[in-house]
C-alpha cells in the first residue's frame, strides 16, 4: 500500500511526501504546502462526517456507532473522516486514512488512533493516558491536549499543544515546526514527564513551556526577532541566532549527557552566532552539559550556566552579561568585553590550550582556574589560580596591558608570566595589579617562571630606570623559578626587585659599586628641583650604605641622603638638587656635588663615588647698554637743520627691553625728527626717544635731526636706559656739543 500525501518540512514549507504506503491508491485531497506566514489548511474531501448523537449517555458520543456517521457506517482505514462539530469519543482502536477536526469539533482518544495520512486539528483533540495517536502528519490550528500516552507523527503547530505535567506524554516525529503565536505548554508549570523527540524542530516563536523536553537532532531558530520561551533537552544541533525576545533553556542530552551543537546554519557552520535574548543551561539534578559552539558565539544579552557546562568547539565572546552558577569548563576560549559573574561556589576552569581574553574595562567576578591555559588582555579579575599556565597581558590589538586581580593570584611552579616592557618615557608597559581583599590582603604567589621582553629596541637598564611589573597592596609570597630579562651591556643592566609593595624591573650599572645617573645636571635659579639617581652595584650589602651629597661651591642644595638597606638595596635612590636663588647678576655659573659614603660593609667602605657637575642658570637678568655718538653735522646757522647719529649697543647678558634715550631740556636746539627710534619732547622740553628691544650683541643706530635756535656753542647730554639692571652705567651717556652761527 502507499500513502499519497504526507506533510514534510522542507526549508520553510510543507511539501508532499510519497514514500509512505496507504490503501487504496488514488488521490487524497490534503492541505497545500504551508508558508511560515500561516494560511489555514483547506478542508479535506470527507468520505465520512461525524453526526453527533443526541446525548446525554456517553455512548451517544461513541465513535464506533455506525449511526453517528454520514453516510452511516463506522469509518475504516480508507476513509477521509471529518469531525466538524460535536464530541466524538474513540474508546477503541480507530484506523483511518485522513482526519479533520473542525473548529466546533472535538475528538477524545482513549486507545489507538491511527491516521495513515494527514490529521488537521481546528478544534480540540484530547489524548488520554494509555492512548496512542499515530499520523503521517498533524497540522494543529486548534488545541491538542495530551493527558498521557504517545503521539507519532510530524507536527505543524499554529495553535496550542498542552502537555499534562502529571501524566507520561511522549511525542515522536521526524519534523516538528512551531509557528509564531503558537503555544506548547505543560500548563501548569511543574516538573514534567513530557518528551518530544524529533529529527528536526523548527521554531518560529511563541511560548514553549520550560518543562517540555525535546530530544532533537536539529533545532532551528527561524528568525532573530522571535519572541517566546523555549526549553530544549537532548538537542543535537541548534541553528540560528537567538532573538531579543527569546528565552532559551538548554537541558542535558540523555542520561549520560552529550554535546548540543550551536551553529549559524547548515550552509555556514563557521559563521558567528549571536545571542540577543536569554540562553540558560539548566538541569534539575545538575547533570553536566556540553555545548559545541561555532568559532564565535557572540553574547549581546544574557547567558546563564545553571548546570555544570563544558564549552567546546569555538569561543564565547561576551559583550554583555554572563552568569556562572555551576562549574563552567572552557576548552577553547572566552573573550570578555563586559561582565562574567561567577557565583560561589561555582568556578570557571580554562582547560588546556584555551585562552581567557579579558578586554579593557571588563570584569570577571569570581574564581578562575587556568589549567595549562593562557590569560591575556587588559581587564579586572577576582582570583586566578594558574596551574602550568601562561599569563601575558595585552593582545594583538593592544600589545601592552594591565591585568588587575581583586582577590589574589597564584602561579604554580609550572606557570609562566610573560611581560613586555618599553622605555618609560614612551608610556606604561605590561603590568599586574593586585587590589587585595577589603578585609585582608590576598596572597600573591610568584612561583613559576618570569620572562621580561623589551619591545621597540628598548634597552634601558640605567641607574634610575624603574618599571613596576607587579604592584598592589597585597603581601607577596613565593619565588620565581627562573627570571629572563632584556639584554644588558657593560654599563647598563637589569635586575628584579621583589618585595613590598610589588615587583619592579630595575636598571643599574654592573661595572661599579656605586653609580649616579645622569652624570651631569643643569638647574635654574628659582626653577624646580632636578633629580639624579644613586644605585648600588651587583653585590648585596651586608649593612646599610649611606651616600650623602654635598655642594662644593655652595651654589646648590641637595637632599636627601641616599640610604640603602639590605632589604631593598636593589632599588635606586633619588636625590633632588635645587639652585640657590640669590639676587646677584651672575649669568650662567657652575657648582659640583661631591658624595660621602658611610657604611660598615667592607665591600662598599671607602669607595669614592663620582662627582656630579652642575650648571646653574641665573634668573637675575642684566643688560649692559652703551650709547655712543658716531657722526654729526657742525657749525650751522640759525634755522638750519643738523643730523647727528647715535648708536645703542647691548653687551648682555640679557636682552634689553623698553630701551629709551633721554636728555635734560634741550639748550639752543629744537627737535625736528628722528629715524631708528620714536622721538618726542617731554613736558620739560627734554628728549624722549623710544628704541624698544635690543638683543644681546645687537646695535641700533638712531639719527636725530636738530634745528639751530640760538647762536652760540650748546652742550647737551643724552643717556640710554633699559628695563633691566645695567652692571656698567659709565658708558650709558654721551655729551653732544653743537655750534650754531
Amino acid at each position: 500500500m502507499r500513502r499519497a500525501w504526507t506533510p514534510c518540512l522542507l526549508g520553510l514549507s510543507i511539501v508532499a511526501c510519497t514514500d509512505l504506503p496507504t490503501e487504496p491508491a488514488g488521490p487524497v485531497t490534503g492541505p497545500p504546502a504551508l508558508a511560515v506566514a500561516h494560511a489555514p489548511a483547506p478542508p479535506l474531501a470527507c468520505t465520512r462526517t461525524w453526526s453527533p448523537g443526541p446525548g446525554p449517555s456517553i455512548t451517544d458520543y461513541d465513535w464506533h456507532v455506525a449511526g453517528h456517521w454520514i453516510p452511516a457506517g463506522i469509518p475504516g482505514s480508507t476513509d477521509i473522516v471529518c469531525v466538524l462539530s460535536g464530541l466524538a469519543i474513540a474508546a477503541d482502536t480507530v484506523v483511518v486514512r485522513a482526519l479533520e477536526v473542525g473548529a466546533s469539533g472535538e475528538l477524545a482518544a482513549h486507545s489507538l488512533l491511527e491516521v495513515s495520512d494527514t490529521a488537521i486539528v481546528r478544534g480540540h483533540v484530547t489524548g488520554y493516558s494509555g492512548s496512542r495517536l499515530a499520523a503521517g502528519g498533524v497540522v494543529n490550528e486548534g488545541t491538542v491536549t495530551l493527558l498521557g500516552g504517545t503521539v507519532d507523527g510530524d507536527l505543524e503547530n499554529h495553535g496550542t499543544v498542552l502537555l499534562d505535567p502529571t501524566g507520561i506524554v511522549q511525542w515522536t516525529g521526524r519534523r516538528i515546526r512551531l509557528h509564531d503565536g503558537a503555544v506548547t505548554s505543560t500548563a501548569p508549570l511543574a516538573p514534567s514527564t513530557a518528551t518530544v523527540s524529533a529529527e528536526e524542530v523548527e521554531w518560529h516563536g511563541g511560548d514553549v513551556d520550560l518543562q517540555v523536553t525535546f530530544s532533537t537532532r536539529v533545532m532551528r531558530l527561524a528568525a532573530p526577532d522571535l519572541d517566546g520561551a523555549l526549553s530544549l533537552q537532548r538537542a543535537d544541533t541548534l541553528y540560528g541566532d537567538i532573538g531579543s525576545g527569546v528565552r532559551l533553556f538548554l537541558g542535558v542530552k540523555g542520561a549520560l549527557g552529550g554535546s548540543t551543537v550551536i551553529r549559524r546554519s547548515r550552509g555556514a557552520p563557521a559563521a558567528p552566532v549571536t545571542n540577543h535574548g536569554s540562553l540558560r543551561t539548566t538541569d534539575p539534578t545538575l547533570r553536566p552539559l556540553s555545548l559545541d559552539l561555532p568559532p564565535s558565539f557572540q553574547n549581546q544579552a544574557l547567558v546563564s550556566f545553571e548546570t555544570p557546562t563544558t564549552l567546546i568547539g569555538g569561543r564565547l565572546v561576551n559583550h554583555s552579561f554572563t552568569v556562572v552558577e555551576a562549574d563552567l569548563t572552557v576548552e577553547t576560549g572566552l573573550v570578555n568585553h563586559a561582565v562574567v559573574d561567577i557565583d560561589a561556589p561555582a568556578r570557571v576552569t580554562m582547560a588546556s590550550g584555551s585562552i581567557l581574553d579579558v578586554r579593557n574595562q571588563s570584569f570577571v567576578l569570581g574564581p578562575v582556574t587556568l589549567a595549562a591555559a593562557t590569560l591575556v588582555g587588559t581587564g579586572v579579575l577576582d582570583s586566578v589560580v594558574a596551574t602550568a599556565a601562561t599569563i601575558a597581558p595585552g593582545d594583538a590589538g593592544s600589545p601592552f596591558g594591565t591585568l588587575s586581580f581583586r582577590a589574589g593570584l597564584d602561579l604554580d611552579a609550572l606557570s609562566r608570566l610573560d611581560l613586555q616592557v618599553r622605555d618609560p618615557a614612551v608610556g606604561p608597559s605590561d603590568r599586574l595589579y593586585l587590589f587585595g581583599n577589603v578585609l585582608a590582603p590576598a596572597p600573591l604567589g610568584l612561583d613559576g617562571d618570569l620572562r621580561v621582553t623589551a619591545v621597540g629596541g628598548f634597552q634601558g637598564g640605567r641607574c634610575g630606570d624603574r618599571i613596576p611589573l607587579i604592584a598592589g597592596i597585597a603581601a607577596i609570597s613565593g619565588q620565581f623559578q627562573t627570571v629572563t630579562l632584556p639584554a644588558t651591556g657593560a654599563q647598563r643592566g637589569w635586575r628584579i626587585s621583589s618585595g613590598s609593595p610589588g615587583v619592579d624591573l630595575v636598571g643599574f650599572r654592573p661595572g661599579t659599586r656605586v653609580s649616579v645617573e645622569p652624570a651631569a645636571l643643569t638647574v635654574e635659579e628659582g626653577g624646580p628641583p632636578v633629580s639624579y639617581s644613586v644605585c648600588l652595584g651587583s653585590v648585596a650589602p651586608l649593612a646599610a650604605v649611606e651616600v650623602a651629597p654635598a655642594s662644593v661651591a655652595g651654589e646648590v642644595g641637595a637632599s636627601p641622603v641616599a640610604t640603602f638597606d639590605p632589604a631593598d638595596w636593589m632599588l635606586p635612590r633619588t636625590v633632588e638638587v635645587t639652585a640657590i636663588d640669590d639676587a646677584d647678576v651672575e649669568g650662567t655659573h657652575t657648582d659640583t656635588l661631591s658624595h660621602a659614603l658611610t657604611t660598615t660593609d667592607p665591600t662598599y667602605a671607602g669607595f669614592a663615588v663620582a662627582r656630579v657637575p652642575v650648571t646653574i642658570l641665573d634668573d637675575d637678568q642684566a643688560s649692559d647698554l652703551t650709547l655712543t655718538k658716531l657722526l654729526q653735522e657742525d657749525n650751522q646757522f640759525v634755522g638750519d637743520t643738523m643730523s647727528t647719529t647715535f648708536r645703542v649697543a647691548n653687551d648682555g647678558p640679557s636682552a634689553a627691553t623698553r630701551v629709551q634715550i633721554t636728555s635734560a631740556p634741550l639748550v639752543g636746539l629744537e627737535l625736528v625728527d628722528a629715524t631708528g627710534a620714536t622721538c618726542v619732547l617731554d613736558a620739560t622740553g627734554g628728549l624722549d626717544c623710544r628704541v624698544g628691544v635690543v638683543d644681546v650683541g645687537a646695535q641700533v643706530d638712531v639719527v636725530i635731526r636738530f634745528r639751530g635756535a640760538v647762536v652760540g656753542l650748546h652742550t647737551n647730554t643724552l643717556t640710554v636706559v633699559g628695563a633691566q639692571p645695567d652692571p656698567d652705567g659709565a658708558d650709558n651717556s654721551v655729551v653732544y656739543t653743537q655750534r650754531v652761527n
